[in-house]
């Protein structure tokens, strides 16, 4: 008997792991499980899809690395690759189709899903690395990642049994993009709460899995800020900045909640940091200005903004921000308690701009 290998095929030696089949141990990921009397396989699109699976298996303690006699391997349809090297499993092609089977046994029967012909085989086609290249992103749909040829503009979908990072990072940053909430402001509600929600939810579905990635990390800060949980956003930035401690946006963000949470000297901190980083900066400059006034610095305050305005005196958001700390030095005004009162600070100047500078 014989089963299919269709895309990228995991292949276990059935006697190998009848106890933790029957146990209930192995979970395939999906349904293309197929068993003959010694073979048990379960087939991916994506490659390292399939290696994810391997990886489980592998904490179950079978042998997925040592050859010639390893419990689990992988068969690619593509290149008839079987890896790792294994004594146990033959491969060959019938018509269109690459069939596996037990090696020693006959394979005069194929154990196949529902329609499968060998004339057609999988359908499957092989995408190699410069084939991606010319590929640009365009939307996820689901578990289905479409991409778009750069040179014949054609669609091309990929099913995918976790969407990959670039995916959802991409489709993730879309919504979060167009609906972020800015420091002081109100988090979202209704519709958008609940499919923010459903974003926020994607992005934590691989974040153990890319645990390394702070752009990751940092638009689930962005997303759990929409949601006006600041605890979790703040968290969630301090994992970025671990992983990029030069990344002026991280610090932005994390200066942006402490002055949200009147911890107005820690923001200090993060907004200097970041200055160091850009000191010709007009926009972190300004961020710095507004930190030093909130936590009562305001001579400190004062030098920082009349050394951004220069850098681009077109800046309506530092006009803002100038006009404001000149109303206190004067005495016109009292020094704002809060973020949001600074925000609403009534000052002669025409803002068209958010009053925190937004990342783009």
């Amino acid at each position: 008997m014989a089963l299919p290998i269709e895309g990228y095929t995991v292949v276990l030696l059935k006697q190998r792991v009848a106890a933790l089949l029957e146990q209930g141990k192995i979970t395939p990921p999906n349904s293309t499980v197929l068993q003959d009397e010694h073979l048990w396989r379960c087939s991916f699109m994506a490659e390292q899809d399939a290696i994810d699976f391997v990886e489980q298996l592998a904490a179950l303690e079978l042998n997925t690395t040592q050859g010639p006699d390893p419990d689990v391997v992988l068969a690619s349809e593509f290149d008839q690759s079987v890896a790792p090297y294994c004594e146990w499993l033959q491969l060959a092609t019938w018509e269109q189709a690459i069939i596996a089977w037990r090696a020693g046994t006959k394979p005069d029967s194929v154990t196949a899903r529902e329609g499968w012909d060998p004339k057609k085989g999988s359908g499957l086609t092989y995408g190699t690395q410069y084939d991606i290249e010319k590929l640009e992103f365009v939307r996820l749909e689901g578990n289905i990642e479409v991409y778009r040829d750069k040179e014949s503009g054609k669609l091309l979908y990929i099913g995918r049994q976790t969407p990959s990072l670039q995916a959802v990072l991409k489709s993730a940053s879309e919504f979060i993009g167009q609906h972020m909430i800015q420091p002081g402001r109100r988090p979202l509600t209704g519709e958008l709460h609940t499919k923010m929600s459903q974003v926020v939810e994607q992005l934590e579905s691989i974040r153990e899995k890319h645990r390394d990635k702070w752009n990751l990390h940092w638009m689930l800060g962005k997303g759990y800020q929409s949601l006006g949980n600041n605890a979790q956003a703040y968290k969630s930035f301090r994992t970025a900045l671990e992983l990029n401690n030069n990344e002026e946006a991280i610090l932005r963000e994390l200066a942006g909640l402490c002055l949200t949470a009147r911890r107005f000297d820690e923001a200090v901190g993060y907004a200097q940091t970041a200055a160091s980083a850009k000191p010709d900066d007009p926009q972190v400059l300004g961020n710095l200005a507004i930190s030093y006034l909130l936590a009562g610095r305001m001579e400190k305050a004062s030098k920082t903004i009349r050394a951004a305005m220069p850098l681009n005196e077109q800046d309506q958001v530092n006009q803002h921000i100038y006009s404001l700390i000149l109303q206190v030095e004067q005495g016109h005004a009292a020094p704002p308690r809060s973020l949001t009162e600074a925000m609403l600070s009534q000052v002669p100047v025409k803002r068209k701009k958010k009053f925190w500078q937004i990342w783009k």
